[in-house]
């Protein structure tokens, strides 16, 4: 037997040492080891209780990135459909107009209608692309 199998064996005795001990023997072990179980389960508590707020925190933290991303992106939407509503055209015909003056592309749709959302989502899209400014 290696060096490493005899501390396995070791271990593993030891183990089934302390699972077979009552609450009693397991009581008085501790207690000639000057270890306080209360004190123990007392830290282990503190532990898994600032564990827990730690990752609800980060939860929370997380959801409000989100919604802040998510708020920022309906405020650049509002921003275009302003901007839209000023030269008083519909998100289809600025894409068109865009397309005519050569300054920007779109893939082929396959025959299909583009929605107002969709062209919108387009624009904004290009204008995360440095494409198009809003401004122009």
């Amino acid at each position: 037997m290696n060096y490493k199998s005899t501390i396995n064996n070791i271990e593993k005795s030891s183990y089934d040492s302390i699972f077979t001990m009552d609450d009693s023997e397991l009581d008085d072990e501790l207690s000639s080891l000057n270890i306080n179980i209360d004190e123990k389960l007392n830290t282990f508590d503190i532990i898994t209780s600032n564990a827990i707020l730690l990752a609800k925190k980060n939860k929370l933290k997380n959801a409000r990135l989100q919604l802040d991303n998510q708020n920022e992106h309906q405020s650049k939407k509002t921003k275009i459909v302003e901007f839209l509503s000023k030269k008083q055209v519909d998100a289809k015909d600025y894409l068109i107009e865009l397309l005519i003056t050569g300054k920007t592309t779109l893939a082929f749709r396959d025959g299909q209608d583009l929605s107002d959302e969709e062209a919108i989502s387009i624009i904004d899209n290009l204008i995360e692309l440095g494409e198009v400014k809003l401004d122009e």
